[in-house]
């Protein structure tokens, strides 16, 4: 019944070993702060629309059929680590006063008529980098509201930055073609700084989760040697069973032997009594 107590408290005791690790573990993330993100802003607010506040964070500067107007936006890092950033248009819709950003790469004419140099780009840690957004409208454009999106999409972690958060964020365009009226679309939901896509990293850092992993292979260590003391005092005891059981069987003997000889000696007596 020991030998089993004590094999009951080797388990208890490594599964509070793992309960106070994980939960370790859980509190180190939740603690963890915010890295950084990645974001895009509108850089530069065409002539036309610069006194429209929309124009700081949308994109929404009149097109005309056979007209090339660019426009020039930027792609910021606050993060500590070189991001590769994808930049390309996506379309959108605008429904019972909602815009709605299409999945994937979803194209419109709006779409099709941008161009953005460059459109891949590597952001460094603290700095931003610019781009030209061209729109090319053919002359048989129709006079009517466009929407879309300019997306800027984080391509995928930096190898061993411990970064997880693969996403996009992006500029919305409400444009007007033509003689087309303009969308009504009240005051800003968002505005230019908070265009950003917060770049997660592991909650805990990474010589925490080495100590983590290590405390959790020593438990298993000590666990095993737990084991192998439980296994060598029943080896013990065995051992020590096997000989009293040899003592006990040689006594035994010893005291069949005693018995016959004290009974041949009583024999010898009778013997000697007969023949008086």
């Amino acid at each position: 019944m020991k030998v089993r107590g004590a094999h009951v408290g080797a388990i208890l005791s490594l599964s509070l070993l793992f309960v106070s690790l994980v939960g370790s573990h859980a509190a180190l993330a939740a603690d963890a702060k915010d890295p950084g993100s990645i974001g895009i802003r509108i850089a530069e607010i065409p002539s036309a629309v610069a006194d429209n506040p929309l124009a700081r964070v949308y994109i929404i500067d009149r097109l005309h059929p056979s007209k090339v107007v660019t426009q020039r936006i930027e792609v910021f890092n606050t993060s500590s680590v070189d991001l590769p950033v994808n930049l390309y248009p996506g379309a959108a819709k605008f429904t019972n006063g909602e815009f709605v950003a299409l999945a994937g790469r979803a194209g419109n004419d709006l779409t099709r008529w941008i161009t953005i140099s460059p459109n891949k780009i590597v952001v460094k840690p603290g700095t931003y980098v610019s781009a030209q957004i061209t729109f090319s409208t053919p002359a048989d454009a129709p006079s009517i509201q466009q929407y879309g999106v300019i997306w800027a999409e984080v391509r995928g972690a930096t190898k061993n930055t411990g970064i997880t958060s693969v996403s996009r964020v992006g500029i919305r365009m409400y444009v007007p073609v033509g003689d087309s009226a303009e969308e009504d679309i009240g005051v800003p939901v968002v505005n230019s700084s908070t265009n950003q896509i917060v770049v997660r990293s592991s909650g805990t850092p990474g010589f925490i989760i080495y100590i983590v992993y290590l405390a959790t292979f020593i438990g298993f260590l000590y666990m095993i040697a737990h084991f192998f003391r439980i296994y060598l005092a029943r080896r013990k005891a065995m051992q020590h069973d096997r000989d009293e059981e040899k003592k006990w069987k040689a006594e035994k003997r010893r005291r069949s032997e005693k018995a016959k000889i004290l009974k041949e000696e009583a024999e010898q007596n009778d013997e000697i009594l007969d023949e008086d």
